[in-house]
């Protein structure tokens, strides 16, 4: 039996979120007459960030970081962390422990000034199962998905052991994994003993 390979790519495009309404659709061009060009001039900033714009909550929040899927061609040629840099994933801190060599790459990573956050997939012998973003520690209450805390990967001191721990979360509230709606990514880790529990 062929073991499970895992690996985290970047997109190679931003990929539009799936959650609320294009901001563009939601303020139309008679919406727009009645508001105060201060208010114009940010709407139209949100319309380059490829916002979305929640409806059904009272207050309209506005979606920077939504849900989305991938396809594997839609995501870069080689993977940002390769199978052999992930050491293991420990569901009760809700963290990745990758090897030091991701810590370059990950401190690299160019984020787009037009939008908040770097779109990744995780993907199981290349078939995309899981998606978020690549966020600093300041842009986490952007997100209304999964998302990679890359913000301590600019310091080398706080890895032990030549590892680097990275949090995964989901959402402005930081939940941890989804165990029960991750099975995939889950089983994939138990089948190459890369599972903590601790």
């Amino acid at each position: 039996m062929k073991e499970d390979k895992i690996e985290i790519y970047l997109t190679k495009e931003r990929i539009e979120s799936n959650d609320g309404v294009s901001i563009k659709d939601f303020y139309t061009e008679e919406k727009l007459q009645n508001l105060p060009d201060y208010s114009i001039e940010r709407i139209n900033n949100l319309i380059n960030k490829n916002v979305r714009i929640d409806t059904l909550r009272e207050y309209r929040n506005i979606i920077y970081c939504g849900n989305f899927k991938a396809n594997f061609e839609e995501l870069e040629r080689n993977p940002i962390i390769n199978d052999s840099e992930i050491i293991n994933f420990n569901t009760k801190k809700s963290a990745f422990k990758f090897d030091n060599s991701v810590l370059e790459k990950l401190s690299k990573i160019e984020l787009n000034t037009n939008y908040i956050g770097k779109q990744f997939a995780v993907c199981i012998n290349k078939k995309p199962i899981m998606f978020g973003y690549i966020l600093n520690s300041f842009e986490n209450y952007y997100s209304e998905n999964y998302f990679l805390d890359i913000s301590n990967t600019k310091f080398k001191n706080l890895h032990e052991n030549d590892k680097v721990t990275s949090f995964l979360h989901y959402g402005k509230d930081f939940r941890p994994l989804d165990t029960i709606k991750e099975k995939e990514f889950i089983k994939a880790l138990k089948n190459t003993n890369r599972l903590v529990q601790e």
